[in-house]
């Protein structure tokens, strides 16, 4: 059986198998021949960079650098490297200028290593590594925002608040001057609410496109964003009238240009406002048809989303005559202490408006001015000062606009 066995082809090939592996084992591990290896692509490490923000520069490229190096040394200690504990460093801190530079660089090997005793470097694929660098500024940028989406019906979106307002950025001077400014855009869908959240931002040429340089530091990387999302409300304007004249609501003719505007605010603030009364008009003061302007009032916490801030009113008095007559009882009252008031004024005419009927049965005696002193001085003189005239007895007429008369004041 045994020759059988030495007879096998089997048995041979097992054998010259043993025997290979004897003689690699042996060649390995006791003569341990010089051989060679490469190993590629040991990424570039840069040091010194501290030094170059000090000088406002910065590295604009050779930080993805690689060097390949062809090593020779003993096979059990080559089999001990490889591009993770290979360290290639370029040290920065002597530089001082903008624009290409050549560098050399250090190897360093593990601890255990050391090249020219039991390692040599027989090629490498570079002796130098290629860096740029560029001068670095800083920029400070505004902050905008756009909405991109919808708001529900009967809301509207109010003005967004962005904090902060302004970004500061970082970088090659080329590339920042680029920048015009950062913009945050907001979404969402049927938006009811007040949307606040912090969001990231882009930055912009001049010409809207982005700018997307990664060498660009920024002093953050988002901003808080808030848009109100309040109610819309269409509020009616009014004016006040103040009977007098002989005139009643009635027989005013109003018109309010406009007739209403749109406010925003929340339900709450809104859900009382019916109106906006924008100011009075005292009726006896109008003879007749009158154009004035007013300002348009807000309650509190609202705005005017129209932008109109001004109402035009006109007034026009309608359904009654008008007629012209003389005041000769006109007294005076508060005369000063120790002064002496007469009359210059002996006459007064008046304009009287009412109904047709009224105005026929209106008689001078009906008809009294007073003139109140009390806001006079102590000096000695003539003055004109203003009356009030007042018709007694008729409900449906008056004294229509402003009189005055000239007193004297002697001591």
């Amino acid at each position: 059986m045994i020759q059988n066995i030495k007879e096998s082809k089997i048995f041979y090939i097992v054998l010259s198998i043993l025997v290979a592996i004897a003689l690699w084992v042996y060649v390995v591990n006791v003569e341990n021949p010089d051989v060679e290896i490469t190993v590629s692509d040991i990424p570039v490490t840069f040091v010194g960079e501290n030094a170059l923000a000090e000088e406002n520069l910065m590295v604009l490229s050779g930080k993805a650098s690689t060097i390949s190096l062809r090593l020779q040394g003993k096979r059990q200690t080559l089999t001990q490297l490889n591009r993770d504990n290979i360290t290639i460093t370029v040290d920065l801190s002597k530089l001082a200028t903008t624009g290409l530079h050549q560098m050399a660089y250090e190897i360093r090997l593990p601890s255990n290593l050391t090249l020219g005793e039991n390692i040599t470097i027989v090629d490498r694929s570079s002796n130098y590594v290629d860096v740029t660098l560029g001068r670095m500024v800083t920029k400070t940028v505004a902050v905008t925002a756009s909405f991109e989406g919808t708001i529900a019906e009967g809301y509207i979106g109010d003005e967004m608040i962005i904090s902060p307002e302004m970004v500061e950025i970082s970088g090659e001077e080329q590339e920042i001057a680029k920048v015009e400014r950062a913009e945050v855009i907001v979404t969402g869908q049927d938006l009811s609410e007040t949307l606040s959240a912090e969001m990231p931002y882009r930055l912009l040429d001049y010409e809207g496109n982005e700018v997307t340089s990664k060498e660009i530091q920024k002093s953050t990387e988002t901003v808080n964003v808030t848009m109100p999302v309040v109610v819309v409300k269409d509020v009616p304007l009014r004016v006040s009238l103040i009977e007098g004249g002989g005139a009643k609501e009635e027989n005013a003719q109003v018109t309010i240009e406009p007739k209403s505007i749109m406010l925003s605010g929340e339900k709450a603030d809104l859900d009382g406002v019916e109106s906006i009364t924008i100011g009075e008009i005292d009726l006896s003061q109008v003879l007749s048809a009158s154009e004035m302007n007013f300002s348009i009032p807000l309650p509190p916490d609202v705005k005017n989303v129209s932008g109109v801030t001004e109402a035009k009113i006109d007034l026009a008095i309608t359904g009654l005559e008008t007629r012209a007559m003389q005041v000769t009882d006109i007294g005076l009252i508060n005369v000063p202490k120790g002064m002496k008031a007469s009359l210059v004024t002996k006459s007064l005419q008046v304009v009287l408006r009412g109904t047709e009927e009224a105005l026929s049965q209106v008689s001078s005696y009906h008809l009294r001015a007073v003139a109140d002193l009390s806001e006079m001085g102590r000096k000695r003189g003539n003055y004109t000062v203003p009356v009030t005239v007042s018709l007694s007895g008729y409900s449906d007429a008056g004294v229509v606009g402003e009189y005055t008369i000239v007193v004297s004041l002697t001591g």
